[in-house]
């Protein structure tokens, strides 16, 4: 029984991390087609603020799916830093 509702539990995160990276890349693609001229057409730091909003979602994607799927949130604190921080 136990071990049933394990695997129901760990099938519920799948789906809610699958949700929360298909938003946020929804989000990137809405951007990516609409290309808003105040984000577009202007430039902060170097670069478009656009670009900086596809680099942030870039990095939380990257960060979801290594804190989920490579099972860092499981691991010692150190580690986890060492391999996340450093991305």
């Amino acid at each position: 029984m136990a071990h049933e509702a394990e695997n129901t539990s760990h099938a519920v995160l799948i789906w809610k991390v699958f949700a929360f990276l298909t938003l946020v890349t929804g989000v990137e693609v809405a951007f990516g087609i609409i290309k808003p001229e105040p984000l577009h057409l202007t430039t902060f730091l170097g670069t478009s603020p656009l670009n900086w909003i596809f680099l942030i979602l870039t990095l939380v994607k990257a960060y979801g799916i290594t804190w989920y799927f490579m099972h860092m949130k499981d691991e010692k604190k150190w580690f986890r830093r060492s391999i996340v921080w450093t991305t």
